[in-house]
């Protein structure tokens, strides 16, 4: 997909591959493939898979004890989230929030 410049085909492949590296285990690999994903992110305005991406790197960031970044992912998530209407994802963005996991005031999830 890289060479045929598949932007969004490629950022769907590296954000499938870094579910299974975060399955593994391999948390640092996951994420390197989730920073490469949203590089390679093409559509035109953005698209709300790229909220769910943020917000899978804010969880793996946190789980490597980078706070500030973790928080900044999920703002970031939130942002994509509320613009698109995804109600799936904020609902995750509010789960992971009331669950003490991203440092977000809950009531900006809402």
């Amino acid at each position: 997909m890289a060479r045929s410049n598949a932007g969004a085909g490629l950022a769907l492949t590296l954000t499938n591959a870094a579910l299974i590296e975060r399955t593994l285990g391999s948390n640092d690999a996951a994420a390197a493939l989730l920073e490469r994903a949203l590089v390679e992110q093409t559509v035109p305005g953005g698209h709300r898979s790229v909220g769910w991406q943020k917000l899978m790197l804010a969880l793996l960031r946190l789980e490597q004890g980078d706070g500030d970044a973790a928080t900044e992912l999920a703002s970031q998530a939130h942002e994509v989230f509320a613009d698109f209407g995804e109600s799936r994802g904020l609902a995750a963005l509010q789960r992971a929030c009331k669950e003490r996991r991203l440092t977000l005031p809950c009531d900006s999830t809402s």
